[in-house]
Formats: structure tokens, sequence, C-alpha cells
């Protein structure tokens, strides 16, 4: 379910960045929520003295964007962002997104269409099964592939394929 509805969350705290109490774990997670709904939602926080400097210092630097990898926690029916990888664009591009020089034991082209819940799905299943072969996403975005770089290897076996396929295929 995709809308035009764009939402820009101004808040003082963000788990991890910036915690005093519970505001930042709500501004963690109510993007996730918004974007499950089909809702474009990013989130701006003021770069104030809670933020490590020394940790993120390289980073945050004023007017460029950050990419965070990392994931929702949930304890006592709270859930926080815990950010494991946090990388100026310039950094998520050259990581993330590789040249076509580097090779991979196996693809997954998701289509353009493909709605969150199947690539929350797709991502339970790639972490379902550690393994040590490389694997890359191939993204359709607009006119032209993306190419994402797994960032752990996988156990790609036949049957692993067979699951994806199915889970990828258009639902008629």
């Amino acid at each position: 379910m995709k809308n035009n509805l764009k939402i820009l969350i101004a808040a003082a705290e963000l788990t991890p960045l910036a915690k005093v109490g519970g505001l930042a774990d709500v501004v963690g997670a109510l993007p996730k929520a918004l974007v499950n709904l089909g809702v474009d939602a990013r989130i701006i926080i003021p770069f104030h003295g809670l933020i490590d400097r020394n940790k993120y210092r390289s980073k945050l630097i004023k007017n460029n964007p950050i990419v965070v990898i990392g994931k929702i926690d949930k304890r006592e029916e709270e859930k926080s962002l815990i950010a494991d990888q946090v990388f100026t664009l310039k950094e998520a591009q050259k990581q993330l997104f590789n040249s076509s020089e580097e090779k991979f034991d196996f693809t997954i082209t998701i289509p353009k269409s493909i709605r969150s819940q199947v690539l929350i799905t797709l991502n339970s299943l790639l972490q379902k099964n550690p393994g040590d072969k490389k694997g890359a996403l191939i993204l359709q975005y607009h006119d032209e592939n993306k190419t994402l770089k797994l960032n752990s290897g996988v156990n790609y076996t036949a049957n692993l394929a067979k699951k994806i396929e199915d889970l990828l295929k258009p639902k008629l």
C-alpha cells in the first residue's frame, strides 16, 4: 500500500544517537510503522550534547545525510532502533551499492513493486541461513538496477532459492 504522504518527524532525541526517555524509542519506532503503511517517513534531530561526538564525529556533519544499518529491538513492549553501522551517504554508496567488479555466489532480483512485508520476510529467511556464500540484492530502481551487497554470508541452497523465488513471485 503506497501513498503520497510524506512525514518529517522533528524530535529532540532518537535512539541510539540521543536518548533521555521514552521519546527516543517512539521516534525510533514510529517511522518504521509509517513506512509499513506506505508513508515516506523521515526523522530530523538536533546535533546536541547527548550525541557521542567522538563516536559519530566523522559522520554527523551539518547538511550531510547519514544511512543507519541496524535492527529493531523490543523490550517491555517498547521498540527501539539499535544502530549497528552509521555511514555518510558517500560511504554507504561505496560500501553497500557495489560496483559490478565484485563477484557474488548468488544474486536476488527484487521487483520494483515489492511490498515491505515481503522484504522483511526475505531478510528473515536470509538471516536464518547463515553461511559463507557472498550474495547481493539487485534492486529495480526507476529505470536502472542497483546492486546491494549483503553484509553477511548465506547458506544459499536450492531449497532456500526456491523459498525466495516463491516469496518474490507476484501474487495473482
